[in-house]
């Protein structure tokens, strides 16, 4: 569920490959996933605007890259490895 930003806007492409990395990359170094949420509305409406936060001690390299790769605008994520 919480890889489905591209294909809730446009069809899938390379750069749907890069935001499933940046939600995975978090998940194995957070312990959880960026959009956590009671229900699914709210993940949804988390993931539609970006509404994420790292916990305490998430390693700045891997941040820096979750950042980039977990933004709305495909030219900008293709960018970001």
């Amino acid at each position: 569920m919480l890889l489905l930003f591209d294909e809730l806007t446009s069809t899938a492409s390379y750069s749907s490959d890069f935001w499933a990395l940046g939600c995975i990359l978090f998940q194995m170094l957070a312990g959880r996933p960026p959009f956590q949420a009671r229900t699914e509305y709210l993940m949804f409406q988390k993931i539609i605007n970006l509404e994420y936060e790292f916990p305490l001690g998430f390693p700045p390299e891997a941040k820096d890259l979750v950042e980039k790769l977990l933004v709305r605008l495909l030219t900008l994520r293709s960018k970001a490895v």
